[in-house]
């Protein structure tokens, strides 16, 4: 438990630190963009390869017929004379 608390002060403090980076010194809105952008997409990343393998142990019936339908309806449709 004491490993678990170190290592999630360490990740913690590198929040302050960039803060007080961000204090004494002028960053331009264009690299704070950048920096922001690459942390949500890595965030966004790391739930989606979280999740995966529950939705992998979930499928059931209910989740291929919703696919069988779906691409059913992108088929083309033929079209009746008259």
């Amino acid at each position: 438990m004491l490993e678990a608390f170190g290592l999630g002060l360490l990740g913690a403090s590198s929040l302050l630190f960039a803060g007080l980076l961000a204090c004494w010194f002028d960053v331009p809105t264009r690299l704070v963009g950048i920096l922001a952008g690459f942390g949500a997409g890595a965030l966004i990343a790391a739930i989606s390869f979280d999740l995966i393998g529950e939705a992998e142990d979930a499928l059931s019936l209910w989740q291929f017929s919703f696919v069988d339908a779906d691409r059913r309806c992108r088929l083309p449709r033929r079209r009746q004379n008259g």
